[in-house]
């Protein structure tokens, strides 16, 4: 059954004012604009009408006996149950250091006695608009905590209960594959391998899945430390290798010692997932190679294919995620368009830089630049 939606209820005001008479000049414009008015004589009886009913906007007398109208509104600002309400100054006051003081205690307006109704109301309204919006702001931003609890959750969930299970899936096929578990035919062994081929690309493809999610929350850590730059490329170019020499390309690699302040493990990554990249769109008896120089006061990786090239469109949106260039979306054994955006992501996190240049038909080269004095200002673990 459907529920029609409760009616918004009426703006609400509360004048306060230590003078009646004052407060009774307000009621008839109040009405006319259709804005429930509720009224104080101090500030012990504004606080009452705040502590049992919702109030858009305060007008808020500044000379009162006892406590004045400065003193409340700063009670008003370190109560977060009103401290996002608008608060209009109300005095005869009107030196600008009266104003100042008024603005720096949290009044978002200011108006000067004797009070002119037209411009009041103007004033009024403008602060209900002001309320409006921030209540907006307000719900969508608890929306927005709600989401980052369900994003928080969702990770969890992926990262324990879905790699678990696969890293025993894959170690149990390594187990069967090397015949620990029994001797096998030819045919058992190349089901085993399947079956941690296709394990290895599931965990494969929920790490990128939880690097693009911690790298668009701004949840991405650095552990940062000296790095030789050699030595990762040359650990990524050794694991490579055996996929090279199966497809049959060439993989060439010069790398100069060259230091850099950077994450060891993130810095691999970048250089794994780019020379994955270059082999998987190479054809058999193509060439990758993978330099490493000094280049003023960065330090550029270089990873270059000989592949089918990549048109200029295609390359403006390489790096988004979920991107392919029309090669990619052809090849055997594509991947999710993840690799490339994750390379961004971490480069970025160094202050980096990344790009590529091609040509359909040429091959293609991309590039990684990183500061050599190292990153500032970028995010470290604990």
């Amino acid at each position: 059954m459907n529920r029609t939606p409760a009616p918004p209820r009426p703006s609400a005001a509360l004048a306060v004012d230590d003078d009646e008479a004052n407060l009774l000049l307000l009621r008839r414009p109040f009405a006319k604009e259709g804005i429930t008015l509720h009224t104080a004589t101090s500030p012990a009886a504004m606080f009452e009408i705040l502590d049992s009913r919702p109030v858009d906007v305060i007008l808020l007398d500044w000379m009162m006996p006892g406590v004045t109208g400065l003193e409340a509104l700063a009670r008003v600002r370190r109560d977060p149950r009103w401290d996002l309400v608008p608060v209009i100054m109300v005095t005869s006051r009107g030196e600008a250091e009266d104003v100042r003081a008024a603005l720096e205690a949290g009044a978002s307006d200011f108006i000067r006695k004797p009070i002119d109704r037209v411009e009041l109301m103007a004033r009024v309204k403008a602060s209900l608009r002001e309320r409006r919006l921030v209540a907006g702001m307000a719900q969508a931003n608890a929306k927005l905590r709600g989401l980052n609890k369900m994003k928080d959750d969702f990770l969890a969930i992926v990262s324990h209960d879905l790699r678990s299970p696969l890293a025993t899936v894959i170690g149990y096929a390594s187990r069967i594959q090397d015949g620990e578990e029994g001797p096998l035919n030819d045919r058992q062994k190349r089901m085993a391998a399947g079956i941690g081929r296709l394990a290895r690309r599931q965990l494969h493809l929920i790490d990128s899945l939880l690097d693009v999610a911690r790298l668009n929350a701004g949840a991405m850590e650095l552990s940062l430390a000296p790095v030789n730059l050699a030595d990762v490329v040359k650990e990524c170019v050794d694991a490579m290798r055996p996929e090279a020499d199966f497809k049959g390309i060439e993989l060439a690699c010069a790398a100069p010692p060259l230091t850099v302040t950077a994450d060891e493990g993130k810095l691999l990554q970048v250089a794994n997932n780019l020379v994955n990249n270059a082999l998987k769109f190479t054809p058999p008896e193509g060439k990758v190679t993978v330099t490493l120089e000094q280049r003023g006061e960065e330090a550029v990786l270089t990873v270059r294919d000989t592949g089918p090239g990549i048109t200029p469109e295609e390359a403006s949106r390489l790096f988004e995620q979920f991107q392919q260039g029309a090669a990619g979306m052809a090849a055997a054994g594509k991947g999710f368009g993840l690799g490339l955006s994750i390379v961004r992501g971490i480069v970025t996190l160094h202050n980096g830089r990344v790009w590529v240049e091609s040509q359909p038909g040429q091959g293609a080269a991309f590039y990684v630049a990183l500061p050599v004095e190292g990153p500032e200002g970028v995010s470290r673990d604990s």
